[in-house]
């Protein structure tokens, strides 16, 4: 866990995360106390939630990059709530975001935890649409959905978005 301690540097707090501990099944994955982990500049402290994708299996597995080394925690996207930004990321603390790749849950640790630092130019804001709130228009061809969905902010005609 070297690099897990070099990351949180000082801190004295900790959080719960998800590791993956040698490659294998589910009985690999324990959940435990690790170190919080601090931004360094440029980056950005999100509280979150994270979502399960097949490459966390492909590393838990042990068939991922030789980068991946063990202990680990996986998780290669997010979205949560940011806590820590630079002033000049664009970003703001309470706002809702959303962050992937750059290493995350490969060379880095990854977003199954309670708390992840990542690049602030792969943070994002994000809209929440959990709540039945669509947008009104798309946000790239400006129309009305053709069919919102709680997971995008764009129509059907516009998949690229």
């Amino acid at each position: 866990m070297d690099k897990r301690a070099a990351s949180a540097g000082a801190a004295s707090a900790t959080m719960r995360a998800v590791v993956v501990t040698q490659p294998g099944g589910l009985d690999a994955l324990q959940v435990t106390t690790v170190p919080m982990p601090e931004p360094q500049p440029g980056w950005v402290l999100i509280k979150k939630a994270f979502g399960v994708n097949k490459s966390e299996v492909t590393t838990r597995k042990g068939e991922s990059d030789p980068e991946v080394t063990y202990p680990h925690i996986l998780g290669i996207e997010g979205v949560g709530v940011l806590d820590q930004a630079d002033e000049g990321s664009g970003l703001r603390p309470g706002q809702q975001v959303a962050t992937m790749l750059g290493g995350m849950g490969r060379s880095l640790d990854g977003s199954y935890a309670q708390n992840v630092t990542a690049p602030a130019e792969r943070s994002s804001r994000s809209k929440s649409t959990s709540r039945g709130k669509w947008p009104a228009r798309c946000r790239r061809c400006s129309r009305p959905p053709t069919a919102p969905s709680p997971r995008a902010s764009v129509c059907r005609r516009c998949r690229r978005c």
